[in-house]
């Protein structure tokens, strides 16, 4: 009982004594890096730029580990999946063609969800031979079909 309550009441106030400890040298640390002279703006600077660049390494981190689990996916419909994921997120880099898209109201559920979705027939109608059933093509049909477009 009593010894018990002893032990209990030393570990408290050793507890006590390393937060304040804790907190004197946290105190000596700002006054040793001059914080205390800083203006609020230049405070505030810091902050931003902290959070700025934490934003960019999180944004590198999911950027890579996107890239690892495209490389290490042997199953060809996760790489496409994937590669999707990658491009909905950070875009494709080069690329100015965009697909064409339709949103589409799913109205099965509790509430209406509005999905976007590839627009088949603007997306053919973007293809060349497409329209004369595309089997019986020649390149050079293909080529004057390129040329009418223009």
């Amino acid at each position: 009982g009593g010894a018990a309550e002893s032990t209990a009441k030393m570990l408290a106030r050793f507890a006590e004594d390393v937060s304040s400890f804790d907190a004197r040298v946290e105190e000596c640390a700002r006054n040793f890096r001059m914080e205390h002279i800083k203006d609020g703006a230049s405070r505030l600077a810091d902050e931003a730029k902290r959070k700025a660049d934490e934003q960019k390494r999180k944004e590198a981190e999911k950027l890579r580990r996107l890239r690892e689990m495209a490389k290490n996916a042997q199953n060809p419909k996760k790489r496409v999946a994937l590669r999707l994921e990658q491009c909905r997120s950070f875009g494709m880099k080069g690329e100015t063609t965009v697909v064409p898209m339709r949103p589409i109201v799913n109205a099965a559920g509790w509430a209406k969800e509005r999905v976007e979705v590839v627009d088949v027939r603007a997306l053919q109608s973007r293809c060349l031979g497409l329209s004369s059933g595309g089997t019986g093509s020649s390149v050079k049909a293909l080529e004057e079909a390129a040329d009418q477009a223009e």
